[in-house]
């Protein structure tokens, strides 16, 4: 099985890299891709853990960009030796991630909803770690306020609700060239989970992008033989992964039940090549 949407603790997962390898390795996956959220820190942990069971490690990252308003993910592959400019471009999404965090904390503070910043920032030693809105629901249930993530966003977190602060990230044009010119290519997230999945991928497709993620924990057959008609339209090659993070998370027990068929990675593969191909004329 290949699976190439996998998070650690270097972002919001709950396990470390090798622990989150052991996990593939008993899921009988063969090829993984860690792909945390606007960062690489936990790949070359992942890789060194992964000799001893003859798994491959894709190098990858989950970057966020907004489109219109609204928050969209874009999974980086591919990105074996990852130039400076591109961990600069990183380290100013982790940095804008921390300053949204602060914000929101302070919301929550004068809605009389108290946390301490520091339970959310011990989340994450990692200083190359990623921290997120995951973090500040874990920390609103480490001091009584709700039960479960989900309701911290329902109540709190989610758009639309009075904590929710909008992200000052990216656009996605600028995420696929850089990814392109880190030797990458660029695959759009769970589209099925999208408000309006065709208009945004229309306008992506016309950035440059690269693949489209069809196959997905989320995406049931209908959703997939939609967004691979959609990838045969745009000449897109295809990507897939259980978006696994945890045991605790609702998807963790589709780890080693959702991935990529082999043929669609061999296709990715050669789109790769031809990538790069083209970068270096």
């Amino acid at each position: 099985m290949i699976d190439l949407h996998l998070h650690t603790t270097a972002s919001d997962g709950f396990y470390s890299p090798s622990e989150l390898v052991q996990r593939a390795n008993k899921a009988k996956i063969r090829t993984i891709s860690v792909t945390d959220h606007d960062t690489m820190a936990g790949v070359s942990d992942a890789i060194a853990a992964s000799a001893a069971y003859g798994i491959t490690v894709v190098p990858g990252v989950e970057i966020t960009a907004v489109w219109q308003g609204l928050d969209i993910h874009l999974l980086g592959y591919f990105l074996d030796e990852a130039p400076v400019v591109f961990q600069q471009f990183l380290a100013t999404s982790r940095q804008a991630r921390r300053e949204r965090i602060q914000t929101i904390v302070e919301r929550l503070d004068r809605l009389g909803v108290h946390i301490s910043a520091d339970s959310i920032l011990r989340q994450q030693s990692d200083p190359l770690g990623s921290l997120g809105r995951p973090h500040v629901a874990r920390a609103l249930i480490e001091a009584g306020h709700v039960k479960t993530i989900r309701e911290a966003f329902d109540r709190w977190l989610a758009a639309g609700q009075p904590a929710f602060v909008p992200r000052q990230n990216p656009s996605p044009r600028s995420v696929i060239k850089m990814v392109a010119a880190a030797g990458g290519v660029v695959s759009l997230a769970h589209p099925g989970l999208l408000k309006s999945p065709h208009e945004c991928l229309l306008s992506l497709v016309a950035d440059g992008l690269g693949a489209i993620e069809v196959f997905h924990s989320r995406h049931n057959p209908a959703t997939q033989r939609k967004f691979l008609d959609q990838a045969r339209t745009f000449d897109l090659a295809v990507t897939g992964g259980s978006d696994f993070h945890g045991h605790k998370d609702g998807r963790s027990v589709r780890l080693g039940r959702f991935g990529l068929p082999r043929d669609h990675f061999s296709i990715l593969q050669e789109r790769l090549v031809l990538a790069r191909k083209v970068a270096t004329r």
